[in-house]
């Protein structure tokens, strides 16, 4: 099945000719998606494109950008290479510009696609956290509903890339995300980087997106998430308590990758301790309230660009390859704790001013109980959950 795994039956029909490589995605293929995204006219096709690389690939997907050439004028050529009339192809209502009478702006410049990896060991890790379904069903489920509720409640776009086409074909195992290129709107937008952290602006503009993007699923309303949605405690490469249980942890110290990673030992005797108690930390993982959780919000995998009200930054996150539900503050944690040095004088400080700036985001989106159940130190306290948790990343990683 599909599903096998950590989903429940979340994806199902097949999709019309799913291009299997970055090769195979040619100009009638995406000439039909951005046609049944309203960017092209009926009837239009597309000259030419040009496949060519992203920033930071990732290795869970092939991720490319496509230049767009339209032809002008032109009838669309006769199709027969894929996106036709399948019910598991369908339209994002969420299109790019349009003019003032609803018809579309015109053709983007380019757009992102995403397929599954072909380097045979990237394959597999992705097969491991089923990293394709996951993201496709996130595009295809959680994306409208979040986009819907934040636009609906509080008149704000979501903090993410707009889809434009999401198909998947089960019997070859093949999925295939159109996303907007977000680096086409206005202003100059660049991609986070891990290694040299995150500026306070950044920090501010990533701890705002991900307020923004929980509080439409927060608490009660987690349990529209879906049950296909697994808990932190049930994502391979989130589940601390299955890498004591199986022994990685110690595999994991035996290993190169303490000194390789230059781990300190004070860093490896807290890791001891929460491994003696770790059936605690997981308890603490599932206590409520409960949401949307991307889990691998590290610089990577957001881009940074002009905020729309003409001040600051805003955030765009990426790579829903690991959504699930869980404690809110831990992705807070997840992007703050390649952002600090440890035994920096003002580390503390800059945590504390992190989960400050996200708090005062979400209980301002929140309806005013929900607000009001939760306060700052219990958002405090659920960081510190957070980062307890994050001292295992490394080691999920490697193992």
């Amino acid at each position: 099945a599909v599903a096998a795994g950590r989903f429940k039956g979340g994806a199902a029909r097949a999709a019309a000719q799913v291009p299997e490589e970055a090769r195979d995605v040619s100009p009638a293929w995406l000439g039909r998606v951005l046609e049944r995204a309203q960017l092209l006219e009926p009837g239009d096709a597309l000259e030419s494109i040009r496949v060519r690389g992203v920033d930071i690939p990732g290795y869970l997907s092939d991720t490319v950008r496509v230049d767009v050439v339209p032809a002008p004028n032109r009838a669309k050529a006769g199709g027969g290479d894929g996106a036709d009339d399948d019910a598991d192809e369908e339209a994002s209502p969420f299109s790019l510009d349009r003019t003032a009478s609803g018809r579309p702006a015109g053709c983007p410049r380019s757009v992102v696609v995403k397929l599954p990896p072909v380097e045979e060991g990237n394959k597999a890790a992705a097969a491991d956290i089923n990293a394709q379904e996951a993201e496709f069903l996130f595009y295809r489920r959680l994306h409208p509903v979040l986009c819907e509720r934040l636009a609906a409640e509080h008149g704000a776009e979501a903090p993410l890339p707009r889809c434009l086409h999401a198909a998947v074909d089960p019997q070859r195992d093949l999925w295939v995300l159109v996303l907007e290129d977000v680096t086409l709107r206005p202003g100059a937008w660049e991609v986070g980087c891990q290694v040299q952290g995150l500026s306070w602006e950044r920090t501010v503009a990533a701890s705002v997106a991900i307020a923004q993007y929980q509080a439409p699923f927060w608490g009660e309303r987690a349990a529209d998430l879906g049950d296909w949605v697994p808990h932190t405690n049930e994502i391979l490469l989130a589940d601390v308590a299955q890498a004591v249980r199986d022994g990685s942890f110690e595999a994991w110290k035996a290993s190169h990758w303490p000194a390789r990673g230059q781990v300190c030992a004070g860093a490896i005797a807290k890791a001891e301790e929460i491994a003696a108690n770790v059936d605690v930390l997981a308890r603490l993982l599932r206590r409520p309230p409960q949401t949307l959780v991307h889990h691998d919000t590290r610089a990577d995998n957001m881009l940074f660009g002009p905020a729309g009200d003409g001040g600051g930054l805003q955030a765009v996150v990426l790579d829903w390859q690991m959504v699930g539900r869980g404690l809110g503050p831990i992705d807070v944690a997840r992007m703050q704790a390649a952002n600090v040095l440890p035994g920096q004088v003002e580390s503390a400080d800059l945590h504390r001013r992190a989960v400050e700036v996200y708090h005062a985001e979400l209980t301002r989106l929140l309806p005013a109980e929900a607000a009001e159940a939760y306060p700052l130190e219990r958002c405090w306290h659920d960081y510190l959950v957070g980062c307890a948790w994050l001292l295992w990343q490394g080691v999920l990683f490697a193992s």
